[in-house]
């Protein structure tokens, strides 16, 4: 077989050029990637642990000075919540008569291009879907039964899941089957408490959220005092995502000097986006479903990778029943939210 490229420099190119372009353009696939990637955290071992607070300080107060007795309580306001690690794979595959039917420099490059662009699009999709996974393992089963297809735990695992059913005691292994607490009471400082962190467009009922309880109109269609709503209940979220349906609809809400504003980090890295309470509102497509609308404390997740697997390309291999050669891109890893209670959507809204 006549190759003007050898296995060696075809490794070489893919790992230089392709497998980067790969990474970078995954970390753009929607606006939570993008923020995703600014909060990288390499860490090894058998899972992700990472300390959290539970509850507040009791010996903060007011101190009379001089004589006065100050507390000496001993704290134990922090635990450590373990979350699984998640694998992504992706191949790049070369058949060796392709390699012999383009044998010149260039001809080769673009079959390379070919190859890690389905790559590339594939591993993508296939991100951008888990992204808003809510931690349920499709065909029943447990996390720890080594079952190699589990996907990440997304936004939905880490906002709505007030029970523990398969995350095996609750997010993180924290349970919040019947946990209750806001700003206001004495479980400020619990940063999982937010089993009512969510609520239907047309709820009729009151729900709590971390700053103060929300209630919905009878009607699922997008107003401006809906989402006000949603953003007045949580600390301060710093964005919004939703569905090019709801964005449509909130477009048409906006005045013209409105849809003006959009923010400039998002755009320079080649998101078209709205502002709500000056903070950017984007479009996911790969959204769970078009009736949602997500506010989103970024500051509070971190994306954990698995140290030697953000993207980790191994090299061309040839497989015993094939003749060609096999380039795997590999991702292990998991977005971690320290404090769901800062986090909330709305379901089922409609725009008419």
């Amino acid at each position: 077989m006549t190759v003007s490229v050898s296995i060696g420099k075809l490794d070489a190119l893919t790992n230089k050029h392709f497998v980067k372009r790969l990474e970078d353009n995954v970390f753009l696939t929607n606006i939570i990637w993008f923020y995703f990637k600014k909060r990288i955290k390499e860490a090894g071992g058998r899972d992700i642990r990472v300390p959290i607070r539970h509850s507040k300080n009791s010996t903060v107060g007011r101190w009379g000075m001089g004589g006065s007795t100050l507390d000496t309580t001993g704290q134990n306001n922090q635990t450590t919540v373990i979350f699984p690690w998640r694998g992504y794979k992706s191949a790049v595959v070369l058949n060796n008569t392709d390699i012999a039917q383009n044998t010149g420099a260039e001809q080769i490059v673009d079959l390379l291009e070919e190859e890690v662009s389905n790559a590339q699009e594939s591993l993508m999709d296939n991100l951008d879907i888990d992204t808003f996974l809510d931690g349920t393992i499709a065909g029943g089963g447990v996390v720890n039964a080594g079952n190699p297809n589990l996907g990440l735990q997304g936004l939905l695992a880490a906002i709505q899941y007030s029970t523990d059913g398969n995350l095996t005691g609750g997010y993180g292994g924290i349970t919040r089957a019947s946990a209750t607490g806001g700003k206001n009471t004495a479980q400020v400082g619990n940063a999982f408490w937010n089993a009512g962190c969510v609520i239907a467009a047309n709820a009729n009922t009151t729900i709590q959220f971390w700053k103060n309880s929300v209630t919905m109109d009878a009607s699922s269609i997008l107003t401006i005092p809906k989402m006000q709503e949603l953003a007045g209940a949580l600390p301060q979220p710093d964005l919004f995502v939703t569905s090019q349906l709801i964005y449509n609809k909130y477009h048409s809400l906006c005045t013209v000097i409105q849809r003006e504003m959009v923010d400039e980090e998002v755009g320079k890295a080649g998101f078209t986006s709205l502002q709500f309470n000056f903070k950017p509102i984007v479009v996911a497509d790969n959204i769970n479903d078009n009736g949602y609308l997500y506010a989103l404390t970024m500051s509070d997740w971190d994306l954990y990778v698995l140290r030697g697997y953000n993207f980790k390309a191994t090299p061309f291999k040839t497989p015993v029943n094939q003749d060609s050669i096999i380039k795997h891109v590999l991702f292990v890893g998991n977005p971690v939210c320290r404090r769901p209670n800062h986090q909330g959507y709305i379901s089922g809204l409609t725009a008419a």
